[in-house]
C-alpha cells in the first residue's frame, strides 16, 4: 500500500511525501517527456516502477531516521531503493 509510506521528507518543516503521491508526480512527469519521443506508456511505467524499493520497512525506518537525526549518516547508502523496480 503506497499511502502509507514516505518517499520524502523535507528537512525544514518535516512536511511527509507519501510514495503514491511521489509516484504519481513523476509517471506523469516522464510520461509528457515520453510523448516526445512516441514512449509515453514506458516512461509513464517506468515512473511509477523508480521507487518500488521504497515500500518496505527497511526504508521506512531508514527515512524516518535519517530525517530525525541528520547528523548521523552512518546509515546512507546501506538500504537499495533503487534497483527494485528495475528488477521487477
Amino acid at each position: 500500500n503506497y499511502m502509507k509510506y514516505i518517499a520524502h521528507k523535507r528537512k525544514k518543516d518535516k512536511k511527509e511525501q507519501s510514495i503514491l503521491e511521489h509516484v504519481q508526480n513523476v509517471s506523469e512527469f516522464c510520461k509528457r517527456w515520453g510523448k516526445e519521443i512516441g514512449l509515453s506508456a514506458f516512461a509513464e511505467l517506468t515512473g511509477k516502477l523508480h521507487d518500488m524499493g521504497k515500500t518496505t520497512k527497511d526504508f521506512s525506518d531508514y527515512i524516518s531516521d535519517a530525517i530525525e537525526n541528520p547528523e548521523n549518516a552512518s546509515r546512507r547508502g546501506t538500504i537499495d531503493h533503487a534497483t527494485a523496480g528495475a528488477q521487477y
